[in-house]
């Protein structure tokens, strides 16, 4: 009869020990999953701006392309009624860039 008790102490020491380092995992994965979503949700964030900064970049870049394809034919027209040679449209064109950067008018206005 000591020999069962002995063996069933044994049973019940392993099974709380077991039980003990189950919880102990449980707990670590828990630990590791919160660290997961925090980096989810930072990485979220992140993302977002990132579209953002995406989006303003595209939205300067088209403006500026429009900018410039608005001077090339103002310019065009300039060279078509002034009838000019290359020499005379490349001054035309530099005069007109130059009055752009330094009047409240943009150098499409200018030309």
């Amino acid at each position: 009869m000591a020999e069962k008790a002995a063996e069933l102490l044994i049973v019940f020491r392993a099974k709380n020990l077991l039980k003990n380092a189950l919880n102990k995992i449980g707990k670590d994965i828990n630990e590791k999953l919160a660290k997961v979503r925090e980096f989810q949700n930072e990485i979220r964030a992140v993302s977002k701006v990132a579209l953002a900064v995406g989006v303003v970049g595209a939205t300067l870049f088209t403006g500026a392309i429009v900018q410039a394809a608005d001077f090339e034919k103002a310019m065009s027209n300039v060279s078509a009624v002034t009838k000019a040679n290359v020499e005379d449209q490349k001054k035309l064109r530099d005069a007109a860039l130059e009055q752009g950067s330094k009047s409240v008018f943009s150098a499409s206005k200018a030309a």
